[in-house]
């Protein structure tokens, strides 16, 4: 059993933009580099497409847009 399971967490999904490859966030985890633990970039475990992350912010607006242009 996996350790999201476990904890009873719901598995967060990402999309890669340069690919479209869908999988786990924690798939994600980049150990390349020195800043190993503090860095936000997501690598793609596809294509090693690295990227950041879409701030919950942004997805907020984005929602609220797709809506009020769905009401027109």
């Amino acid at each position: 059993m996996n350790c999201a399971a476990e904890k009873n967490e719901p598995f967060e999904m990402l999309t890669c933009p340069l690919c479209s490859f869908l999988f786990e966030k924690k798939e994600a985890a980049c150990v390349g580099c020195a800043f190993m633990g503090k860095c936000s970039l997501l690598k793609c475990p596809n294509c090693s497409y690295e990227f950041t992350e879409e701030s919950k912010l942004v997805k907020w607006f984005q929602k609220k847009l797709k809506r009020r242009d769905g009401e027109k």
